[in-house]
This record gives C-alpha cells, sequence and structure tokens, in this order.
C-alpha cells in the first residue's frame, strides 16, 4: 500500500488485522526519522472503540516513512499506534498526540505486540507539554490494552523518544505491572530526551511500577537528556 505524499485522515479508527501488508510512504528521502511528508492522521471522532488512529493485530506488517497522528479528544482515543500485532516493523515513523496530555494512561504507541520491531523512528513530542503530576509515556507497555495482547521480544533500534514535561512524573517508556514485559525489550542506541524548555525534569527515562518477573529491559548504549536518571533501579532494566 503506497501512502501518498499528504495527510490522509481517517473518519474511525483503521485496525490492520490482515497479514502481511506493507504501508510505505511517498517521500522524498527514505531516512527521515520525523516529519514524514506521508501522514496517517484521526482527528475528533464520536465511537467509543476509536481508541487509537491505528491498531495493529496481523502478522509479519510493515510500516515505513509514515507520521502517525492522533489529534482525537474522544476519552476512549488515548493513543496514536496500538500495536497488538506479530512481527511487524516501523521503519522511518514518528508516532505523535497532541491530546491526552493530563492523563497517565495515554501514550503515543502502545507496545502489546509480539516481537515487534522499530528503527529509526520518533515517539512524542518536543513542542506538546504534559499537564500536572501524570506519567503519559511516549510508548505504554501495559500489557492487556489490546485484550489478551502483551509485549514479548520488541527492538526498539536507533529512536528517539521525546517528551516536554510539565511535572518531573513525566515518562518516555513506562507499564504499570511486574509481567508486562516477557522475555525480552530492547533499547539499542536509542535517544531519550526531555526538552529544557518544558518546566520540569522528568524523574526518569524508563521505569514500570513494579519490577519485572518475566522478562528483562535491556538499554543498550542509549543517551537521555535532562532526565533525573536514564532507568530506575529495582524493576528489572
Amino acid at each position: 500500500v503506497l501512502v501518498g505524499s499528504a495527510a490522509h485522515v481517517l473518519t474511525e479508527m483503521l485496525t490492520v488485522s490482515k497479514n502481511r501488508i506493507h504501508f510505505i510512504g511517498i517521500d522524498g528521502t527514505s531516512g527521515r526519522m520525523y516529519g514524514q511528508n506521508a501522514k496517517i492522521q484521526i482527528g475528533v471522532t464520536t465511537a467509543t472503540t476509536d481508541v487509537a488512529a491505528v491498531k495493529v493485530t496481523g502478522i509479519r506488517n510493515s510500516f515505513t516513512n509514515i507520521k502517525f497522528i492522533s489529534n482525537n479528544t474522544l476519552t476512549q482515543a488515548a493513543y496514536t499506534v496500538l500495536e497488538a500485532g506479530e512481527y511487524t516493523a516501523y521503519t522511518c515513523c514518528e508516532f505523535y498526540k497532541s491530546t491526552h496530555l493530563d492523563v497517565t494512561g495515554a501514550a503515543e504507541f502502545v507496545a502489546n505486540g509480539d516481537s515487534t520491531q522499530c528503527v529509526n523512528c520518533t515517539f512524542g513530542s518536543l513542542a506538546d507539554q504534559t499537564v500536572g503530576a501524570v506519567i503519559r509515556p511516549t510508548v505504554l507497555c501495559t500489557g492487556g490494552i489490546s485484550t489478551g495482547a502483551k509485549l514479548r521480544d520488541n527492538s526498539f533500534i536507533g529512536c528517539q523518544f521525546w517528551r516536554k514535561a510539565g511535572n518531573a512524573a513525566a515518562r518516555m517508556i513506562y507499564g504499570a505491572n511486574a509481567t508486562d514485559v516477557e522475555r525480552l525489550l530492547l533499547f539499542k542506541g536509542c535517544s531519550f530526551i526531555s526538552n529544557a524548555l518544558g518546566s520540569a525534569t522528568p524523574g526518569a527515562a524508563v521505569t514500570f511500577g513494579a519490577a519485572q518477573t518475566q522478562g528483562t529491559v535491556l538499554v543498550q548504549d542509549c543517551t537521555s537528556v535532562d532526565c533525573t536518571l536514564m532507568v530506575t533501579a529495582s524493576v528489572g532494566i
């Protein structure tokens, strides 16, 4: 599926339940980490089932050179992409959500997929500030956001995670439970960047609500900017 060099506005959540479908954004370059010309976005809707702009449940699908945007203010629309498939690959994609900046369970990307791979992608925003003492991560790892799905063997390679924090409670990566990561969650060569223009410094870039009992979180060759800690201790990182 070739996605043209324009904003493609959805009127309801796009569910990718088929297998081996490849979405390729038409751009002047194949290496843009953010600001891609091909955009898939959703505005304000009324259906409570529109929890994200895109939900993926199929097997071995891929997305390349696409910016995903959610401007949906519907209470249930807390995410931009809800990943719950198997072996999905995202390459040179951006994930942005302008709303729900005061909701602790909202996020640009939900990692509920099995063997998801994200390479050279950007998550979050350095422009939109979080509001209040909420976690509001860029990537939410809490299992079961998509019923019956959870994170298994996920990799983020060379990615950027952006946040403009309105409170020290803000995080880039978060999962609430002890069993959110199964087997492995890898961040390799990634940057966790907090905008200095934000009114607060995040207490940590990567953390969980409990020590992981079913998997390991590996943060390899990464860096953080304007975060008190890059990772927190005693939670399996």
